[in-house]
């Protein structure tokens, strides 16, 4: 939204060693336009989501299909009039259709903040869901990520504003996740920490235990009685519920997990920052058991 965001982006693909394979830019060197997720499926083919500004200059929510060759193979925009709009999540499904979040397509950003919809393989609208928490004590949900769950249904990483138990009218920062079942129905959402004001954070990406019987999530745990941020590790079970939050470490002003894999049934990979300020933050590549107990790092 600015003289120097992007008229044109940068999509490469090189080999294991990072030799170039083929290269490709998109845009029209006019508009901007802002791709913020990407996803594979089986054949290889490529999804990207994001915005596009050709149609409306405050942005619209954007998903482009290309194959494994690095041509296009379709293109939608959903447009909404004067809105500020996007899409930063998208997964495939196991029969090759996408979903993506659709981010703010009401113009009343109070309602439907979150949206769902699945595209066929040709990029056809299949379904399209829009969601406002019954709770009228949370609000200003946010999305970080988007999975397919075991049972073909899908999940929502993210963050929402939350009230204060004991003050009225003061809102908190609380890890954010929103089930849905194949068709878009909601199931089910989870708020971390909603009954207190003491804790808090954001929820960046979720991943399930090999069993597929649990959610791992990774966090920035808050604590707002000492202020303190700790990259941290959520676990749910397949109904929501919270088992439980590990710190991976504690004592610092500024902490986050961003993202983790599993490497097997009891460990995972995961990127971690860590430190006393915004100006002394140190990226990590982390190893953690799955009670967040920290078995190796490196800065």
């Amino acid at each position: 939204y600015g003289h120097n965001y992007p008229t044109y982006l940068w999509l490469i693909k090189t080999d294991i060693n990072g030799d170039l394979l083929w290269q490709r830019t998109i845009g029209d060197g006019f508009h901007s336009d802002v791709f913020l997720d990407m996803a594979k499926d089986q054949s290889g083919n490529i999804l990207l989501a994001g915005l596009a500004s050709e149609s409306d200059p405050q942005g619209d929510p954007l998903i482009i299909k290309i194959n494994p060759c690095g041509e296009k193979e379709w293109c939608r925009i959903f447009y909404t009039e004067n809105n500020t709009d996007f899409s930063r999540c998208i997964t495939v499904t196991p029969s090759g259709e996408s979903v993506v979040i659709l981010n703010l397509t009401n113009p009343d950003h109070h309602i439907e903040r979150i949206c769902l919809a699945k595209l066929s393989t040709d990029g056809v609208l299949l379904w399209k869901q829009c969601y406002t928490s019954a709770d009228t004590s949370q609000r200003g949900e946010d999305t970080y990520d988007l999975i397919v769950t075991p049972d073909l249904g899908f999940l929502v990483t993210g963050f929402c504003y939350y009230e204060d138990p004991e003050v009225p009218n003061k809102w908190w920062l609380h890890p954010y996740f929103l089930k849905v079942d194949s068709s878009g129905n909601f199931e089910w959402e989870t708020v971390l920490y909603k009954e207190t004001s003491t804790n808090g954070g954001i929820a960046n990406n979720t991943v399930i235990s090999p069993n597929g019987q649990f959610f791992y999530s990774s966090i920035s745990h808050y604590n707002n009685t000492n202020n303190f941020a700790s990259p941290a590790l959520a676990k749910l079970d397949m109904q929501g519920n919270v088992i439980g939050v590990y710190d991976v470490v504690t004592g610092y002003y500024e902490g986050k997990l961003s993202y983790a894999q599993f490497l097997n049934d009891s460990t995972l990979a995961a990127d971690a920052a860590w430190g006393n300020s915004a100006d002394d933050l140190w990226s990590h590549a982390v190893i953690i058991d799955t009670l967040g107990n920290l078995l190796n790092s490196t800065v």
